[in-house]
């Protein structure tokens, strides 16, 4: 958390990302250190769920099948957009990350709306893209990308509170574990996003419901390009990816079980 005119603000919202240069504090560090050591031990609960079982009827019941791909307007003119602006590896990022959250949504038994999630995934990485990324030179990436985001969703006729619900996503995505106060949206985005760069949750989609995602949209490519836009881009310092990045990220992306699934 960090303090803002008086009140408390959690790490990467709207309101936070608002209010300041996204340069990270002391507390704001030791916040992200907690966060991370919250995120493994909930690895750990996975690992020994699957190991003894415990979440078996539960992973019976993920099925990619049952996911929902908006075919609104609005998703439509974010389709469009995604493939304009990303790569073609970060676009299949981008599409993983949304099909990754919803299974992990499905684990959770969590109560989705699949445009702002489908949206928000697809918008997620604008900040990494050859069209904005020197913008994440002066400000945290996730942060760029969520504004690029909500210009977007603005231009488009997005209602206002509906452009700051993706905003928020954004912008969040990057912290090491989502609090409970978030929207699901929010949290699903997160999550299938450090899914799919470093693993994270992964106990939570039986290994034949991933395949499926990667087959669909390969990762062939992916740990060599995030990895280059870990060490190349000239992160804004002190932001959460110069952050990540000096405590040990990158290792992460090497350790990444779907590295050994699909490469």
């Amino acid at each position: 958390m960090v303090t803002i005119k008086g009140s408390m603000t959690e790490i990467g919202t709207y309101d936070w990302a608002k209010s300041t240069d996204s340069s990270l504090t002391k507390s704001d560090k030791r916040a992200i250190q907690l966060m991370i050591i919250k995120s493994q031990l909930y690895q750990l609960k996975l690992f020994l769920s699957t190991y003894l079982l415990l979440n078996k009827k539960r992973l019976s019941k993920i099925d990619f099948n049952d996911i929902v791909v908006p075919d609104s307007l609005f998703a439509k003119h974010a389709e469009d957009y995604a493939n304009a602006v990303y790569n073609p590896i970060l676009l299949n990022h981008c599409y993983r990350t949304y099909y990754f959250g919803a299974l992990i949504g499905q684990y959770l038994q969590l109560k989705v709306d699949s445009e702002h999630l489908y949206i928000s995934s697809l918008l997620h990485d604008l900040g990494l893209t050859n069209q904005y990324k020197k913008e994440s030179c002066s400000c945290c990436f996730a942060v760029v990308g969520a504004r690029r985001a909500e210009q977007f969703t603005n231009e488009i006729g997005m209602e206002e509170e509906a452009s700051k619900k993706i905003f928020n996503a954004i912008s969040m995505h990057l912290n090491p574990d989502i609090s409970e106060e978030q929207d699901n949206e929010t949290k699903l985005l997160s999550y299938g996003a450090t899914l799919d760069v470093i693993g994270n949750k992964r106990r939570c989609v039986p290994k034949n419901e991933l395949k499926k995602v990667l087959d669909a949209y390969p990762r062939k490519g992916f740990k060599s390009e995030i990895l280059e836009t870990l060490k190349n881009i000239d992160h804004f310092k002190d932001s959460r990816a110069d952050y990540l990045k000096e405590i040990g990220f990158e290792g992460l992306i090497h350790k990444n079980k779907l590295n050994q699934i699909q490469q």
